[in-house]
């Protein structure tokens, strides 16, 4: 496969996690942020100012994929995001949070798991899709 072939969902969900993972023994996964774009080079590194060394995009075959990545990606793994935006989205893309991202690393975080939690992190839903965030386990199969 080259570097550019449009993926389906599977393959792109998998090849984010990856990234993730291969950054980060024990990712926490809300630190991370998944978005959707048409336009990946203006909205990953000039609008949310994304650090290019912990930061990934992938090329997904329709819109509707897009969708689904980015609602997965949130919903089942806990990224940080905002399901929608671009109306014609071709990419999803993720960056880790850092304190000058669009959005920034919130005060829970860079205090650490002990501190106050603040409202947009009281979610942590385990589905019943099959997902164990905790183990880093994907529908039954390890992605580490």
């Amino acid at each position: 496969m080259r570097l550019f072939d449009a993926l389906g969902k599977d393959a792109a969900i998998e090849r984010t996690l990856r990234y993730v993972g291969s950054l980060e023994a024990a990712p926490v996964w809300n630190d991370w942020y998944v978005g959707i774009t048409r336009d990946v080079s203006r909205k990953l590194y000039a609008e949310r100012r994304a650090p290019s060394m912990r930061s990934i995009y992938v090329s997904v075959d329709s819109a509707a994929t897009a969708r689904d990545v980015e609602k997965y990606l949130i919903d089942c793994h806990g990224l940080d995001g905002r399901p929608g935006g671009a109306e014609y989205p071709r990419y999803v893309y993720a960056f880790k949070k850092l304190p000058d991202t669009d959005p920034p690393l919130c005060s829970r975080q860079e205090a650490g798991p002990r501190a106050p939690v603040c409202d947009r992190h009281r979610r942590w839903p385990p589905t019943a899709d099959g997902c164990v965030i905790a183990d880093y386990i994907w529908h039954g199969r390890r992605l580490i």
